[in-house]
């Protein structure tokens, strides 16, 4: 959804409420669980994946498990979250609100599975996360993973997003090169804030 104006808190209720019945404006739901490390996304569909390390030990992945149910993704300039307190249960609804260019873009999405640590992948490696899946509304269609994963081998934590998307709305079709570039903007200050908090929570000072 696209506005001239920041839209008011009533209008972030409204679009909200209308989404939490609304289906998916995508198939393939459920997609990027098989799609973290490899493998090809659906015909017509981009594919993107991003790693960024926060750090290493059990204790960076517990904080970088909180940083994931806190939304620290979105603790940035670019975007902001709304509700601000939302958790990240099955079903949850959420919108983004983006600012740019001129243009307020509202993206509604809904939860639609999440990462147990409990299901090692490759035998050795936790994760944790969750993926949202876009409404009606959305100028993008598709799916979003935002997990951690620790390596219990190695140690390694790190925050990963896996995307698949296409356009859905003409400007984003008119606008296909800025909106990339607004994307990989997006998922580099998500990594800092990620990586911001865990240091955070483990008493390291910035660099």
């Amino acid at each position: 959804m696209i506005y001239l104006r920041k839209p008011s808190s009533q209008q972030l209720e409204r679009v909200l409420d209308s989404s939490r019945e609304a289906d998916f404006n995508y198939p393939f739901t459920g997609v990027t669980r098989d799609l973290l490390v490899d493998g090809e996304g659906p015909k017509g569909f981009r594919l993107d994946r991003f790693t960024f390390r926060l750090g290493s030990g059990d204790e960076a992945f517990e904080a970088a498990r909180e940083a994931i149910d806190s939304w620290q993704m979105f603790n940035h300039s670019m975007a902001s979250l709304h509700p601000m307190d939302s958790n990240t249960s099955l079903q949850t609804c959420v919108t983004v609100l983006f600012g740019g260019y001129g243009l307020w873009i509202l993206n509604p999405a809904r939860i639609l599975y999440r990462l147990s640590e409990s299901n090692l992948r490759d035998g050795h490696v936790k994760q944790y996360g969750f993926a949202y899946g876009t409404l009606p509304g959305h100028i993008a269609k598709g799916e979003e993973c935002f997990s951690v994963e620790m390596d219990t081998i190695t140690k390694e934590v790190q925050f990963r997003i896996t995307v698949i998307s296409r356009p859905g709305h003409f400007l984003s079709w008119i606008g296909g090169m800025i909106m990339t570039r607004e994307q990989k903007r997006f998922r580099r200050l998500a990594g800092r804030a990620m990586k911001s908090y865990v240091d955070l929570k483990l008493g390291i000072e910035p660099g």
